[in-house]
C-alpha cells in the first residue's frame, strides 16, 4: 500500500516538473518575442511604441516569475505541515 503512495508521489513530482519546464520554455519564448518585436518597432521609427512593447513584455515576465516563486514557497510550506500532521496523528 505504501508503495502505491510512493509511486503516486513520484508520478506527481514528475508531472509537476514537466509542467514547470513547459511554462519556463513558453515564458522564455513570449519574452523573447516581445523584446524582438519592440526592437523591430523601434528601428522602424517608433521608439516609444517599441519601448512600450519590449518593456511591458519584460516587466510582465519578471512579475509573473517573482509571483510564481512566492506562491511556490507558500504552497511548499503548507504541504509540509499537512504531511507532518498525517504522519504524527
Amino acid at each position: 500500500m505504501e508503495e502505491k503512495y510512493a509511486d503516486a508521489g513520484i508520478q506527481d513530482a514528475v508531472k509537476d516538473r514537466m509542467e514547470r519546464r513547459i511554462g519556463q520554455i513558453l515564458g522564455f519564448l513570449i519574452g523573447t518575442i516581445a523584446i524582438v518585436a519592440g526592437a523591430i518597432v523601434s528601428t522602424k521609427g517608433q521608439p516609444w511604441a517599441g519601448g512600450f512593447i519590449g518593456g511591458s513584455g519584460v516587466i510582465g515576465l519578471v512579475s509573473v516569475f517573482i509571483y510564481g516563486q512566492r506562491g511556490d514557497k507558500a504552497e511548499g510550506e503548507g504541504e509540509d505541515k499537512n504531511h507532518e500532521e498525517t504522519r504524527n496523528p
